[in-house]
Formats: structure tokens, sequence, C-alpha cells
């Protein structure tokens, strides 16, 4: 699977301190069918989980 981000939500990430495995184990969760809601437009939300 290839994941890619926008120059615009790098620099979102960078910020909010995720890290690049966690974007990757969510865009994986998203991929087999595990979100939360559809927004329209091939867009999906996906409630963030606390890893501890």
């Amino acid at each position: 699977m290839s994941v890619y981000q926008t120059k615009e939500f790098a620099k979102f990430a960078r910020k909010a301190k995720l890290d690049c495995a966690d974007l990757l184990a969510a865009a994986m969760d998203v991929a087999e069918g595990r979100w939360d809601a559809s927004l329209g437009g091939g867009v999906l939300k996906q409630l963030e989980r606390y890893r501890k």
C-alpha cells in the first residue's frame, strides 16, 4: 500500500507530533474497513486512538 501526504498535511502532522508509523496504521485500518464516518468525496473519518 502506498500512503502519500500533502505538504500542508505533513506540516500539520509534524506539529501534532504524529509519526509515520501512526499514520500508516490509521491508513491500514481504513483500508480494512475500520473507520467511523464517511464525510463524502472519498474522505473518511477515523477517531484517534490513544496508545500508551
